[in-house]
């Protein structure tokens, strides 16, 4: 395949799904990948302000793929964790979407995949904080 130079940005791309889907575009595409750490293309914690002016002119399509989860059951479970979750999972969402439209209104065909929890349809246990968010 030949690159067609389309780029698409990954939130969560060092680890687990965001890293796979990283790996299966990243032969074709300049995959920009953003993590709180390690091997990411540009270092972004969820819970601030995405710095926009790292991103390309244009976008193709984002991923939100950060994984966060804190397996307690409901009653250990304290504000401050509840709120965390939300501010990752929920509001780092909105945040990404946020800082990566302009772009992506420049893109080709774009497209924003947002990933969730198999345990907000499944009840699962301990998995409340995450489920909410």
């Amino acid at each position: 395949m030949t690159n067609d130079n389309r780029n698409y940005l990954i939130v969560g791309g060092t680890k687990g799904i965001g890293l796979a889907v990283a790996n299966l575009l990243g032969s074709d595409h300049n995959i920009i990948t953003t993590s709180r750490g390690g091997n990411a293309t540009i270092s972004w914690d969820a819970r601030t302000a995405f710095p926009s002016d790292l991103l390309p002119e244009r976008l193709d399509g984002l991923v939100y793929a950060p994984g966060t989860i804190n397996l307690k059951p409901f009653a250990r479970l304290t504000d401050d964790e509840f709120s965390e979750d939300w501010q990752i999972n929920a509001l780092g969402a909105v945040r990404a979407i946020r800082a990566a439209l302009p772009a992506l209104k420049r893109g080709h065909a774009p497209a924003i995949v947002l990933f969730s929890t198999v345990a907000v349809q499944h009840g699962m246990p301990f998995h409340s904080s995450v489920a909410m968010a």
